[in-house]
């Protein structure tokens, strides 16, 4: 080594840098190119087959622009022009022709260079080809998923934590809202919610976040200044940073809402004319009841038979037209949520026993025969009057509907914390249109001159009332029939008493 001159240690330097930048040239994925300052391409490495399918030697002294797409050429030369004045760094994307003769999204960036005074080009070219298919999919995607939002009458819209509006559908907010993007941009929520319904919708949104879904219904203030209603479910999802958002979709239900608000009040207006009417039936009924029954006491000794049967089913038709204003009265109260609940611990199977042994005169009467299978101790917590009504009415409706000499089936099962009673009978039971309306107001099955030898009397309001009653107690009743004289089965479920 110390024979050698300087000369010669500089030619070994630049021959070892030599050696190691072309290992590294032979060991990297992306190409290698130079370009003269006239377009030319001067070098390529290897790799330029890979991603081009040309050997190098195919495209040294070739025109760069020759290779380029048409659409993309002024760019790559606008670049190149603009890199040769600066000597900025570039950084273009293109589309460059395969020897194959498919094109190549690809990525070039370089910059001046200096080798031997002259300048020139040196640039790092890489296949994005995939990347760029994938952006492709993802704005069709997101052109779809913009095609499908604007075009649905729901609001759709995302949120922060902090109830700032971060995305929405704007065609359909401006078309039901009025605002303009520009109207709503930067706003909060909470300034277009109705006063009385922000609290109630902070509880969705923050419960939401929670356990990861919500929904409510509630005012939204339009740009006329009405209000408009909406029904809203929300999900709770991570965006890329890990951060919580809420996605909501609203509904306009301002119709919906008008159109049950007008029911209840004709339902409520109906229930005031049932308490009306029934509470102006009673003066004239204690009247009449009262007549007859003082000249049965004071003249019987007096009247003929005839006279006696006439007094005593004017008697009857009382007892009977007592009940129906019972029925009413009772009915327009359940509809109208007066009827309050004023439960008490009960025993359930003493209670149907209790029930069993008032009707044991109309079961005589038809010849019936009940079989009963109860829990000895069935403790719940009922208003003990409402919940014998219930019994009562679906003892009797068996009873009345079941031709003389049928078998009646009194059942109890105790299951996830709640009772359910069941009442059998071989009667006549419902086709499936009736069982659609048994549970109706004035819901009653007509069954004249039809040949069944049943008891046909009765409002049509009993097992209304029944089912008002079990709801409020939460429980459930529904009837079962298998079709016209194949009998039915009673069932309602009450709650058991835990402690």
């Amino acid at each position: 080594m110390s024979g050698l001159n300087e000369k010669d240690s500089i030619n070994l330097s630049f021959n070892s840098s030599e050696k190691k930048y072309q290992r590294i040239i032979s060991n990297i994925l992306d190409v290698i190119m130079e370009i003269d300052l006239n377009g030319q391409f001067i070098y390529f490495s290897p790799q330029v087959y890979d991603v081009l399918g040309y050997q190098p030697d195919e495209l040294i002294g070739s025109d760069g622009i020759k290779i380029v797409h048409p659409e993309d050429a002024s760019l790559l030369m606008d670049t190149i022009r603009d890199v040769i004045k600066t000597e900025k760094i570039m950084s273009v994307e293109y589309r460059a022709l395969h020897k194959a003769g498919h094109y190549v999204y690809v990525l070039t960036k370089g910059g001046i260079i200096r080798d031997d005074g002259r300048r020139k080009i040196l640039a790092v070219l890489r296949d994005v080809s995939e990347r760029k298919e994938a952006e492709k999919k993802l704005k069709e995607s997101e052109e779809k998923y913009q095609l499908i939002t604007n075009n649905i009458n729901d609001l759709i819209s995302i949120f922060n934590q902090n109830f700032e509006t971060e995305y929405r559908n704007d065609p359909v907010h401006q078309a039901l809202l009025g605002y303009t993007p520009d109207e709503l941009n930067n706003r909060n929520l909470l300034e277009f919610v109705h006063p009385e319904d922000r609290r109630h919708l902070i509880k969705i949104i923050r419960t939401g976040f929670k356990v990861g879904e919500g929904e409510g219904e509630f005012r939204f203030r339009k740009k006329s200044g009405d209000f408009v209603w909406l029904e809203t479910k929300g999900r709770v999802f991570k965006d890329k940073d890990g951060e919580n958002k809420a996605l909501l979709i609203s509904r306009d239900i301002t119709n919906r809402k008008r159109v049950v608000q007008e029911l209840k009040d004709l339902n409520d207006l109906k229930s005031e004319f049932l308490r009306r009417a029934s509470h102006e039936l009673k003066t004239p009924l204690i009247s009449i009841k009262g007549f007859a029954e003082l000249i049965m006491k004071l003249h019987r000794e007096k009247l003929d038979a005839e006279i006696i049967t006439m007094l005593e089913e004017i008697d009857n038709g009382c007892i009977r037209l007592e009940q129906i204003i019972k029925d009413l009265i009772e009915s327009s109260r359940l509809e109208s949520s007066e009827l309050e609940l004023h439960p008490s611990i009960e025993n359930l199977s003493f209670l149907i026993k209790f029930c069993l042994n008032e009707l044991k005169g109309l079961v005589k009467s038809r010849n019936h025969k009940v079989h009963l299978n109860l829990e000895e101790n069935i403790i719940t917590n009922i208003n003990k009057e409402q919940i014998y009504e219930v019994i009562t009415n679906l003892l009797s409706n068996s009873i009345k509907y079941t031709p003389p000499n049928g078998d009646i089936y009194i059942n109890t099962v105790l299951k996830d914390e709640k009772v359910i009673v069941s009442i059998r009978d071989n009667g006549i039971g419902f086709t499936e249109k009736e069982l659609g309306r048994v549970f109706q107001q004035f819901g009653k099955i007509e069954r004249y001159g039809l040949g069944l030898d049943i008891e046909i009397d009765g409002t049509g309001l009993g097992l209304h009332i029944s089912k008002k009653i079990v709801e409020m107690h939460g429980g459930k009743i529904w009837i079962e029939s298998d079709g016209r004289n194949r009998g039915c089965t009673a069932y309602f479920s009450l709650p058991i008493n835990k402690e």
